[in-house]
C-alpha cells in the first residue's frame, strides 16, 4: 500500500470513528507500529489530525493537503461516507432481491465463484442457494459463508483476515494472500459507485483491495448494482470499467448505464 493510501485511510477511519488507536492502524493496515508513528507524525504536520495518547484524532480547524495520484482528503466533491451496513441491509431491498435472481442465472453448476462481502451479494447468497449446484464458494463474508455453508453440495471457504464487525467480513493482508492462492471461474463484486468513465469503486480501501485481488483472480467478472449507483464515484477505483464482463443493474434508463464493453442485465422488479 501506497503511503497516500494509508494517509487517506487513516482520516477515514478517524472521521468516521472520532479516534482511531495505533494498535487498531497496525492491525487493520498490516504494516509496522514505526510505520504508522511516521505515518501519523507527517499528517499531524501538515495539520490533519492530531497525535493523543495511544492513537490520533482530527485537528481542529485542519486544512489537510490531498497527495499523490487521485487525492481523496480534500477533493471538493468528495463523496459522503457510507450509511452503515446495518442501515443498508434494509434499503432497495426489492431491487437487490431482483438483481440477485438475474445474477444466478449467470453461475453454472460445478464453478468456483468469490463473492466480496456487501448487502447486495448477501442477496445474491441468499438467492444462490435454490439455483447453482455444487459451487466450490471463497468469500471473506462471515455472513455469506454462513448461509451457503448449509448446502450439502456447496464447499464454502472463509477467507482469512482481521474480522471488521461492522461488515462482519475478514480484511488484510492475510484475507489478499489466501485470495492468490486460487484462480476461480467468476468473481461477484458489489462497489459502492459504478462510474463509465471513472469504473468501479468502494470507499474503503481494505473493501477495494479484496474486490480487486479476487477480480485478478477470476476469469469472468460479475459486477451487481442498483440504479442508484451509477455515475457514483467514490473514494478508491477497483477497476476500469474495461474490465468486468457482466453488470446485473435493476431496471434503468439512467443515461450513466454507459458499459459498451461489457453484458448487462436489467433485472426487473415484480
Amino acid at each position: 500500500m501506497w503511503t497516500h493510501e494509508r494517509h487517506n485511510e487513516i482520516v477515514s477511519r478517524i472521521s468516521e470513528n472520532g479516534k482511531v488507536t495505533t494498535n487498531a492502524l497496525v492491525d487493520g493496515l498490516s504494516v509496522s507500529r514505526e510505520t504508522i508513528r511516521r505515518d501519523l507524525l507527517e499528517l499531524e504536520q501538515k495539520g490533519v489530525i492530531q497525535r493523543v495518547h495511544g492513537g490520533a484524532v482530527l485537528a481542529t480547524n485542519r486544512k489537510p493537503k490531498a497527495e499523490g495520484p487521485n487525492p481523496t482528503i480534500t477533493k471538493p466533491n468528495d463523496p459522503p461516507s457510507e450509511n452503515s451496513f446495518q442501515q443498508r441491509l434494509n434499503e432497495k431491498l426489492s431491487e437487490k432481491r431482483a438483481i440477485a435472481q438475474i445474477a444466478c442465472t449467470l453461475i453454472d453448476d460445478g464453478s468456483a465463484i468469490f463473492i466480496d462481502a456487501g448487502t447486495t451479494t448477501l442477496a445474491f447468497a441468499h438467492a444462490l442457494t435454490g439455483s447453482a449446484k455444487g459451487l466450490k464458494v471463497i468469500t471473506n463474508s462471515i455472513e455469506i459463508a454462513g448461509i451457503l455453508s448449509s448446502q450439502p453440495d456447496y464447499e464454502v471457504l472463509l477467507l482469512g483476515g482481521i474480522p471488521n464487525t461492522e461488515v462482519n467480513a475478514t480484511y488484510g493482508e492475510l484475507t489478499l494472500s489466501d485470495i492468490e492462492r486460487f484462480h476461480v471461474d467468476y468473481s461477484i463484486i458489489s462497489p459502492v459507485g459504478a462510474h463509465s468513465v471513472y469504473g468501479f469503486s468502494s470507499y474503503h480501501l481494505r473493501e477495494a483491495e479484496v474486490a480487486r485481488a479476487m477480480m485478478r483472480h477470476s476469469t469472468k467478472r460479475i459486477i451487481l448494482a442498483h440504479a442508484e449507483k451509477l455515475g457514483v464515484q467514490s473514494r478508491v477505483k477497483i477497476c476500469s470499467p474495461e474490465s468486468i464482463d457482466h453488470l446485473v443493474i435493476n431496471d434503468t434508463d439512467s443515461p450513466d448505464l454507459d458499459f459498451p464493453r461489457c453484458q448487462i442485465h436489467k433485472a426487473f422488479m415484480n
